[in-house]
């Protein structure tokens, strides 16, 4: 196998029976850069990024990326074969994913006194339409239902703090 020059990573996965520890919580993991809306997503959410950025910053909340957040990755199926376009519909999680995500996601909260405000997607920060399953585009079939799911996952984890 070839090398690779992809500087990722994160500090949970979480699938349908397990969470998978893959950086310690003091190091930073590889997942939002610095945390800037990237011009290259402005066909998916680079104007929810955009908006968020201007919202943290008027309210003091300097966003920092990296250095500042962990990254909680849930792992997702996909419906169809075919392309594996982030953009397309077909991607979902499966029920446990979501169960261990937002337990993750709680003991974070409640470890590092993080209020849920604080809780945000990747599409969030950098305006990439991700975690695909939390993450409504305009293209879609029912424009609000993935952003909806986010407020429901988002109320799972408060149900375990």
């Amino acid at each position: 196998m070839g090398k690779t020059s992809r500087l990722v990573s994160t500090h949970f996965f979480c699938d349908e029976n397990d969470v998978y520890r893959v950086v310690d919580e003091q190091h930073p993991a590889w997942h939002v850069g610095i945390g800037q809306p990237k011009e290259s997503y402005k066909k998916e959410r680079y104007d929810l990024a955009k908006q968020n950025h201007a919202k943290w910053n008027k309210e003091g909340d300097k966003f920092k990326g990296d250095l500042y957040s962990f990254g909680v990755d849930l792992c997702t199926v996909k419906a169809t074969k075919g392309k594996n376009s982030v953009v397309e519909e077909d991607w979902d999680f499966l029920p446990g994913t979501i169960v261990n995500g937002a337990k993750t996601v709680a003991y974070l909260c409640k470890k590092y006194n993080i209020p849920i405000n604080h809780v945000i997607r990747h599409a969030d920060a950098v305006g990439k339409a991700c975690p695909r399953p939390f993450v409504s585009l305009p293209t879609d079939k029912d424009p609000q239902k993935n952003d909806k799911r986010w407020e429901e996952f988002k109320a799972m984890v408060q149900e375990y703090l």
